[in-house]
This record gives structure tokens, sequence and C-alpha cells, in this order.
């Protein structure tokens, strides 16, 4: 009998950072897409697999860095 694996996902690599900043922040995902990208189905198409482009990626990491930042200066 083979050994348990799990399965690997066809997730983007920046899903795992805006669930964390989603956890951390209590945004829901809409308003994150909305918010970061005005895209309201955002995360929710990352969860099922939606890779976004390096520029996408980068907009959403700016987001997420100046979204931190201004929650640490309040």
């Amino acid at each position: 009998m083979l050994p348990f694996m799990p399965l690997e996902t066809d997730t983007d690599p920046t899903l795992s950072d805006v669930e964390t900043f989603l956890q951390e922040s209590g945004m829901t995902p809409t308003s994150f897409g909305l918010r970061a990208l005005n895209d309201p189905t955002l995360v929710h198409e990352m969860r099922k697999g939606r890779e976004c482009k390096r520029a996408t990626r980068a907009r959403i990491v700016e987001f997420i860095e100046a979204e931190v930042a201004r929650r640490r200066a309040a």
C-alpha cells in the first residue's frame, strides 16, 4: 500500500498570503478583491485555481503591505 501523499494544489502562490491577511485582518474576500484590484471575485476565483499574472501578484502584495502598514500606524 502506498503512503498517503497530499495532492499538490493548482493555486496561485500569492493565495497563501491573501488567506493569511484575510484571517488576520478580518476583511472579507469580496472586500479584499474590490479594494485590491476592483475585482469582487478575485479571492473566490483564486481559491478555484485562478493564477494571476506577475503584475497582478505585485499589486496584491503592495495592497497587503500598505494595509498592514496603515493598520499598524492606526
